[in-house]
């Protein structure tokens, strides 16, 4: 019977081992809460700049004239990289913390897999927001960094946990309606990057975290 149990504990520890070597195990779920707060702060921060509500369009950008756009999506764009540059340091910080309380080397060779896949994705949406831009099409701007991210979010699950594929199908259907129903970039920006990614932060927190 003792044999047994040594057995299982064994494979317990071999199992363990296995997924640490397979699997980007340091993402944080604390990480993802304070990304959707800033992602969260950084919309009510666009709303009270632009003088919009987050049932409405921002003007300059959507309803106003061509003169306007130019200074507008200035300010837009330092916003929109100071909140995504502040939610990658939160995150860097809070799963690099998490590591280090289970002994875990942070930035190892599956850590720069994790940042290259995910970040290919990233930078191809980018790409095409810009190309966006270019054109004047400013209303499918949010409907293309969710798609993006979505699909980032699916190439990612596959270093980490499961449930960022959902998250990531999530975040692509709410993209596709964000193309069809254009009048809330606002709150849809809210509900993608900041409410499902503190849901999601907190379900991972309480299931791999907490105990």
């Amino acid at each position: 019977m003792e044999n047994n149990k040594d057995q299982l504990e064994t494979l317990n520890e071999i199992k363990v081992l296995m997924q640490k070597s397979s699997r980007f195990v340091s993402l944080s779920g604390i990480a993802g809460i304070a990304a959707g707060a800033v992602a969260i702060l950084g919309a009510v921060f666009i709303s009270i700049f632009f003088h919009t509500g987050f049932l409405e369009q921002i003007p300059g950008i959507m309803i106003q004239s061509k003169e306007q756009q130019s200074v507008n999506l200035t300010s837009l764009f330092a916003i929109l990289i100071t909140v995504f540059i502040l939610a990658l340091i939160l995150t860097i910080y809070f799963s690099s913390r998490k590591a280090k309380s289970r002994n875990i080397i942070f930035w190892d060779s599956m850590a720069k897999r994790v940042f290259i896949n995910f970040f290919i994705f990233l930078l191809t949406g980018g790409i095409f927001c810009m190309i966006l831009i270019y054109y004047g099409i400013y209303f499918l701007i949010v409907s293309a960094m969710l798609t993006f991210y979505g699909l980032a979010l699916i190439n990612l699950s596959k270093f980490t946990f499961n449930e960022i594929a959902q998250l990531g199908v999530i975040e692509i259907c709410l993209g596709i309606f964000a193309a069809f129903v254009t009048v809330y970039p606002l709150l849809i920006w809210i509900i993608g990057f900041g409410i499902l990614h503190v849901i999601y932060g907190i379900y991972v927190y309480l299931k791999y975290e907490k105990a």
